[in-house]
This record gives C-alpha cells, sequence and structure tokens, in this order.
C-alpha cells in the first residue's frame, strides 16, 4: 500500500515529464538533426530504428500540434495516466482478492502434492 501510494504521488510528475520530453522542441530537432546527417547514413540498422521510433514517438506526442493543442494533449496524457494506474489498482486488487473454495479433492487431480500442500496453506493463511 505504501509503494502505491508513493507512485500515485509522482504519477502526475511522471507523465508531466514524459510529455515535456515529448514535446520538446529543441530535442526534437536535435534528433532531426542527427537523422538527416551524413553519420545517420553509417548507423546500423539498429541504431536506425532507435532514431525512426524517437522521431515518431515525438509526432505522437504532439510535437508538431500548436501551442494549445499540446495543452490539451498534456491535460488528456495526464488523465489517461491516473485512469490507467486507478484500473492496474482495481485489476490487483480484484485479483488478489479472488479465491476459489474446493471441496472436492477430485477436481485437483493432475496436481503435485505439494502444489496441493501449498494450496491448501494458501487457503489457511486467508
Amino acid at each position: 500500500a505504501e509503494l502505491r501510494e508513493a507512485y500515485e504521488a509522482c504519477l502526475p510528475a511522471l507523465s508531466a515529464y514524459s510529455t515535456e520530453m515529448g514535446q520538446n522542441r529543441e530535442l526534437f530537432q536535435a534528433y532531426e538533426a542527427l537523422a538527416n546527417s551524413p553519420e545517420a547514413a553509417g548507423f546500423d540498422v539498429a541504431q536506425k530504428t532507435i532514431l525512426e521510433h524517437s522521431l515518431r514517438d515525438f509526432r505522437l506526442s504532439g510535437i508538431d500540434l500548436p501551442p494549445e493543442q499540446q495543452k490539451r494533449y498534456a491535460e488528456v496524457q495526464s488523465k489517461l495516466s491516473e485512469l490507467g494506474s486507478k484500473f492496474s489498482n482495481q485489476l490487483l486488487d480484484a485479483t488478489q482478492a479472488w479465491t476459489k473454495h474446493i471441496t472436492d479433492e477430485a477436481t485437483l487431480a493432475g496436481l503435485t502434492d505439494s502444489a496441493k500442500a501449498q494450496m491448501a496453506a494458501a487457503a489457511q493463511a486467508k
């Protein structure tokens, strides 16, 4: 719970940082300059792919949008991060809370004795 709270407290700053980096015009121009440089022609496939993906990611982050739309993009990204985190937390909570009570040992046919013992111990701990 403490780790979750710390993550949620940092989430807005992490989201803002990610958006800010993706919309950083100077950084984008540096990547473009590198992509258009003679040195880039000598890059291996992995280096070219990384460069292409980085430029793509800038565009997907709204680098080409006007400032007011970039601001709206940042707001949407922040809300998306918040909702994604909330969903993940609820999914984790639901998964951890789920149980199935088994009364017929035949249902466990095929499991090793050690697996059955682990399951029994986990059931008793709840």
